[in-house]
């Protein structure tokens, strides 16, 4: 798959995710365990892990943003 703003790097089981408009890595994909169920999730540089429901919710808060 091509992206536009993105690399996808495999490495291993993780996937890093180097944006190539700031030419900086930005955090990686990886499975991890949240509560009962194993999750694919948008690790930051920060540590702090966010599911794909999580994701859909704060692009759908971005999104009303833009009609403000």
């Amino acid at each position: 798959m091509v992206y536009e703003y993105i690399k996808i790097i495999k490495k291993g089981k993780i996937y890093k995710i180097w944006n190539t408009v700031y030419e900086k890595y930005v955090g990686e994909i990886r499975r991890e365990r949240m509560g009962t169920w194993m999750h694919w999730q948008l690790f930051g540089n920060e540590g702090v892990g966010f599911s794909n429901g999580c994701l859909k919710e704060i692009s759908k808060f971005i999104t009303s943003l833009y009609r403000k």
